[in-house]
This record gives structure tokens, sequence and C-alpha cells, in this order.
């Protein structure tokens, strides 16, 4: 799932309950209470009373249990229901869930926007056009969504505080180099100036390479080959050549336990000795990667580097319907693309591990595989979460010790908004809230 989608799906679906993203507390949300069995294996939500869908309709059990099971089949991310035995709807507002065994982050799944609960009947009805025109219970609604333009409404009706702003429209447009007349005319505000206010941060997530290990006879099978490409990347050569928005280097997931990188030059002789140890030939490495210009001038870049090294890269971009599919990311030696660092630390290490749309999960060597499943079993049931933290770090160094992954950069997020607009916040992804927006009138 691209992040855009992801943060236009917080405004307009909700979730059971909802995890605090400084403290990692979870909250209620569409459930007001549960309880949880002494054995930890079966929990009790309780719904609100008085929740509606944008199309009208009650939100009940019965679309939790629709909901869950839903995404349970989903390709994506089957993984975070795995272990639930059963969802029943003991009536209209009480949900049952049961599991295989204890999980201490199951809340937190039930917080994040892909477990959103989502009206049974009219999903039935509307079939796969639902991703067209989506009807949540969120505090917007979404009444178009086509080739040209998102746009969302207040839903005046939400059972939590209503949303300031009265509409939101999403632009699709093919030129960015459109005249600021164009934007004057919608918003009547004047153009921007001096006087703008301007939100900045490093973003948590990352730019990253990942090697293929699953595919057989070929040069990045060899550790030796995997860190030769590593040497040969210099991250900080990356971000002084390509400019743009690539700020730091990456060297960890977590933003936090970021280490600081040298300018030393790559090690030619080094990299030449591990090519050779590793049987390097000449052959041609099947570099996938996203069609937009970003992603197109680091595979680019990656691609000239490595042949002056006498690494052959061939450039493979793709849109992202047709990225994600399993064939393509078999196909693949290398895949160059972000990794989603959320608020949910814990979340967004399993979505790395786990997830096929991750393209890391898929490149891993069945031992590998075998290890971070081993290692994800033993930490779901850890009730501290600095021990689980620890154990996903595990996993991490790991991957880095071996060259699976390769990250590269993290990019430096700037929001520019007119002195009208007030109550600007930006999330770990450099998203604006639109819940909050606001404007003061002149």
């Amino acid at each position: 799932m691209l992040r855009s989608e992801l943060h236009v799906l917080n405004h307009i679906f909700d979730t059971l309950v909802i995890c605090d993203p400084t403290t990692a507390e979870i909250r209620p949300h569409l459930a007001h209470n549960w309880e949880i069995s002494d054995d930890e294996t079966c929990y009790t939500f309780y719904l609100r009373k008085g929740v509606f869908f944008h199309n009208g309709a009650p939100l009940t059990a019965r679309d939790a249990v629709f909901s869950i099971k839903r995404l349970q089949n989903d390709s994506l991310y089957p993984w975070m229901f795995a272990g639930v035995r059963s969802i029943t709807a003991l009536n209209d507002l009480t949900l049952q869930v049961t599991l295989d065994a204890p999980n201490q982050l199951l809340l937190q799944f039930f917080s994040t926007a892909r477990a959103s609960i989502v009206p049974e009947d009219y999903c039935t009805a509307i079939g796969a056009d639902f991703a067209r025109l989506p009807v949540g219970s969120g505090p917007f609604k979404v009444i178009r969504n086509d080739e040209t333009m998102l746009v969302c409404e207040a839903f005046l009706p939400y059972f939590r505080e209503r949303a300031l702003l009265d509409r939101i429209e999403i632009w699709i447009v093919s030129d960015l180099d459109l005249p600021v007349a164009v934007f004057e005319d919608t918003i009547k505000y004047g153009t921007a100036s001096a006087d703008w206010a301007t939100t900045e941060q490093l973003e948590t997530s990352f730019q990253m390479l990942t090697c293929n290990l699953n595919k057989p006879h070929r040069p990045q099978q060899h550790l030796a080959f995997r860190e030769a490409l590593s040497l040969l990347l210099n991250k900080r050569q990356l971000i002084a050549d390509l400019g743009g928005d690539r700020y730091a280097p990456a060297t960890r997931f977590d933003v936090v336990l970021e280490q600081m990188t040298t300018d030393t030059p790559s090690d030619r002789s080094q990299i030449a000795a591990l090519l050779a140890q590793s049987g390097y030939d000449g052959e041609p490495l099947l570099l996938s990667t996203f069609g937009d210009p970003d992603h197109l001038e680091d595979a680019m870049w990656i691609a000239e580097t490595c042949q002056a090294a006498g690494v052959a890269i061939t450039i493979r971009p793709l849109p992202y319907r047709e990225m994600i599919q399993p064939e393509q990311i078999a196909a693949a030696d290398l895949i160059l693309d972000g990794a989603t660092i959320e608020d949910n630390l814990e979340l967004s290490y399993l979505d790395l591990f786990l997830s096929s749309c991750s393209f890391l999960a898929p490149h891993l060597s069945p031992e590998l595989r075998a290890y971070t499943a081993r290692t994800i079993d033993n930490l779901l049931s850890q009730t501290s979460r600095e021990a689980r933290l620890d154990l996903l770090r595990q996993i991490e160094s790991r991957l880095l010790a071996e060259h699976v992954v390769l990250p590269l950069y993290r990019t430096w997020v700037t929001v520019s908004t007119h002195p009208l607009v007030h109550g600007v916040t930006l999330n770990s992804q450099g998203w604006v809230d639109y819940r909050n927006l606001w404007f003061r009138q002149k």
C-alpha cells in the first residue's frame, strides 16, 4: 500500500482501537471497552452505539467480523491475523476474537489503518469498485474519486469531534509547473510569499535496495558480492550528486538509532577483491523500481556507479500495481524502494519482515525467513515493548550484517502553508493531518 493511500485511509476509516504515536498506549475508538481472558487468548470488544458509515448504515459487530476476515484473506497482510482462530459477533455491539496463542501485539494490529472497519453490505454489493468509492465511518467521506481528483467532505454525523475543514481536494496533475493563477482561482488567498509558514522535519522512512536471495545462480547470492555492492554505494555521494530532498544517509531502520557515516571514498581495491571472491563475471543484474523521477534518478545513479566498478545493472521501471506482483518481485535481482517507518515502530518492522509489498520479505532466503519467523513467534509472547523491539532489531542487525538490505538515505520534508492556514501538524511520514487544519478568515 502506498504511503499516500495509507494517509488518505486514516481520514476515511476508523479502527476498533487507536495507538498513541508517542507512548504506544492503546486507547478506545470504535470499541469503547474490551476484556481479555486470563489465558490471553480471548478478546471481547464492546462497540460504541450510534456510529454510522458514510452511507448512513449503522456500524455493527457483524461489519467488524467481515472486515477482519477480509483482511485474513488479503494477499499482502495475512500475517496480521494469522493466529486468529475465530471471530464472532455475539450481538450487534459485541465482538469476540479467539486466538490460537497469546499475542501481545493484537491490539496494535487492530489499531492500524489496514484493520479499518468497512460496511459488509456495501462492500459486498460494490465489489472491486470499493477501492474507487470507499465508504468508512471516519471524519471525511469520499464524494469523488477519479483520474483527475479525489474530493472528501467532512462527515457531519462523525461520532467524535468534527473535522475543522469542510472539504479536501487532492488534484492529480501531470504537469507540476501549473501557473500559480490556477491555484489562486481555487483558494482565493493569493500567491506564496515570504510570510508563508514552513514546517519541516527529517522523514523517518528511508530509501533502500533489497537483494533477492531466492533467485538461483545469481551474483547477489554471494555475500562477498553484496558486501562489494554495499561499499560501492557511497550514500553521501549519492545525496551530493542528486540533491533534491535527499538529506541524510540511512544506516538503520529506526532513525533514533541512526549512525553517523563518514565521507571516506570507496576502497576500489577492496571492492575488486570482493567481486573476484564472489566469482562475478560481468553478467547484468535486473534492478526493478518505480517509474517516477526520484526513483529513476536513484536507479540511474546506482547503475552508473556500479558500471564504473565493472558491475552491470539493467533498470526496469514499473507502475506500483505491477511492481508488487509476486512474479515481478521474484524476477528482480535488486529492488529499489522506500521502506515505510510509521509512528508505530513495532508494526513498521513487522511490515518490512513479513509483508510481500515491502519487497524485503519475499527476497529473504528460506533460512532467513525461518529465522525471522522464529524470532517473531518469540516476540509475540513478550509483554515488554523494549524486549519486543530488541528482538526486531536483532533481525535487522543480521540482515544488515549480511547486506540483504542496503539502506540508502532519508529525505527532508518541507511543507509551506499560507498565513491564513492554521493547525498544521506533520506525522512521521511528513503528511499533514487534515482533521486539524482550519482557515482564519480575513
